[in-house]
């Protein structure tokens, strides 16, 4: 009977024996048996916050959405708007969710910066209307409506941004109307009104459609100047007047 052969202690192991399949498997990472197709995935690389194509995406994306309306918006577009390449929008933003998100965040922090200027200024009242009745935030504030109804996974941020901020608006314009002692006016109403009348002036002028819009002003700027104590409202706070 043939004996069988001792291998000496510390000899490496047989290239294809079970001790050798292990030390493989130890240099591929540590997969063993049933994690040999196992395939380790990194988070994709994104481009810079604050670089300078990154605000080029925007920049094009905000200013479809104003001019165009959502519908007008895809990566080919904003990247044509932008004169970058398409596939280098993806290098900042990983869908075009994304991309809308960082839009109308960007669109909500510039609308908060004016709305601090605007109760901080000599005549508060005015100036938040004068913010509410610019055309441009008017007709952003009716395209991010509308793409919270085509877009589930932004509609939670649109819904919350709008719920704070006319919070806020409700909130310093009952400060306002209490220090002026006009309690019987409505704080929420207020804000209501001014927001639906800029709102529905601007998606009807921009079919060119007028007719009644200078009275429905003119209405608004009478009760400001029974609220306002600094008389009567400039010419250049009429509604229509602003660009920013």
């Amino acid at each position: 009977m043939a004996s069988k052969r001792r291998i000496p202690s510390g000899t490496p192991p047989v290239k294809g024996t079970r001790d050798n399949a292990r030390r493989n498997d130890k240099s591929r990472g540590g997969r063993g048996p049933g994690q040999k197709n196992a395939v380790v995935t990194r988070p994709r690389r994104m481009g810079v916050e604050g670089s300078k194509m990154r605000v080029l995406f925007l920049d094009a994306a905000e200013a479809i959405l104003r001019d165009e309306g959502y519908s007008g918006i895809s990566a080919r577009q904003v990247s044509t708007r932008a004169g970058l390449k398409a596939q280098l929008l993806y290098y900042y933003f990983q869908t075009m969710d994304d991309l809308i998100l960082a839009v109308i965040r960007r669109i909500n922090e510039r609308r908060l910066g004016r709305f601090e200027d605007a109760v901080a200024s000599s005549d508060p009242l005015t100036a938040l209307w004068k913010l509410n009745s610019d055309p441009a935030f008017a007709t952003l504030s009716a395209e991010m409506t509308s793409i919270a109804a085509h877009r589930e996974t932004i509609r939670t941020e649109i819904i919350r941004s709008a719920e704070a901020f006319r919070a806020l608006q409700v909130q310093e314009i009952s400060r306002l109307l209490a220090q002026r002692n006009k309690a019987d006016y409505s704080a929420a109403g207020i804000v209501m009104i001014a927001s639906a009348l800029a709102r529905i002036i601007a998606q009807e002028a921009s079919l060119g459609i007028t007719y009644g819009h200078d009275e429905a002003v003119k209405i608004v700027e009478r009760v400001l100047r029974d609220l306002s104590v600094s008389g009567p409202i400039s010419p250049h706070h009429r509604l229509g007047s602003s660009h920013g």
